[in-house]
């Protein structure tokens, strides 16, 4: 275990915002999930939802890696609450393992949907702007990039598909936001239960942290914690409106 947590911890210099590592990993992981993505968009049903859960599988497990690795190696055996696995990004280690027993219904349909809007906007944004993914370790900042392309892969893959989600209206995409409030009301329990064990903002929901993200930080400081917090769900609901509208787009207009 030493030696496995030593190669864990191997160090490299921390990419900058907007460099060469930045801009050509981001690049060509995006372009890659897509076309991947695109190729397999005739797989059968049941080869679908398999791939959807060995992903899970491999996401969870390259999680609990990373957990063990701030607790053994970044905070030296204390856990950073800050990084509890529940934001947006981290919920399809949750989902996609029960993909392949999943039978079709209104939750299998929410799911899916879920995941070619709101997880895959989490990607995009994340790896546009990856001030937290960018680290002095190559696995944790090789995790996070990874991590994120994974999840532009699962939006397309689903978004592609020829039945996954075979109604692309508006009414399709709101059956994603009970998804997206139940695990909202969720963040918010956990950020006020946790209070107190060590600075936790999930989905940057907390009352007691004020936003890092520039915008809604500058709103919050204006017009109060609540108010920013609450434009900013917002704006994650129309951002993740928007990327179901672009991959549904890409799959009418590529013809699939």
């Amino acid at each position: 275990m030493d030696g496995f947590l030593t190669w864990l911890a191997a160090p490299m210099e921390q990419p900058a915002l907007w460099g060469p590592f930045h801009i050509g990993t981001a690049g060509t992981g995006v372009l890659a999930a897509v076309f991947l993505a695109w190729a397999l968009r005739k797989l059968p049903e049941r080869a679908l939802f398999r791939v959807l859960g060995a992903l899970g599988v491999l996401l969870a497990a390259s999680e609990a890696f990373k957990q063990l690795f701030l607790y053994e190696i970044v905070y030296h055996r204390q856990y950073a609450w800050w990084y509890f696995p529940f934001q947006l990004c981290s919920l399809p280690l949750y989902f996609c393992p029960w993909f392949p027993w999943l039978r079709g219904g209104r939750l299998r349909e929410a799911l899916l949907t879920f995941l070619m809007s709101f997880n895959l906007l989490g990607g995009l944004a994340a790896l546009a702007y990856p001030s937290d993914l960018l680290h002095p370790y190559v696995f944790w900042t090789w995790h996070g990039f990874l991590w994120h392309i994974a999840l532009v892969f699962l939006g397309c893959l689903v978004g592609f598909h020829r039945t996954a989600v075979p109604d692309r209206s508006p009414r399709q995409f709101a059956c994603a936001l009970p998804v997206w409030g139940i695990s909202v009301i969720l963040a918010v329990g956990l950020n006020v239960l946790l209070h107190g064990k060590g600075e936790v903002n999930l989905f940057y929901s907390s009352p007691y942290y004020r936003s890092g993200q520039p915008v809604i930080g500058a709103l919050e400081e204006a017009w109060g914690m609540p108010a920013g917090i609450a434009v900013y769900l917002a704006a994650m609901a129309l951002g993740a409106l928007l990327a179901y509208g672009l991959v549904s787009a890409g799959r009418k207009a590529l013809g699939a």
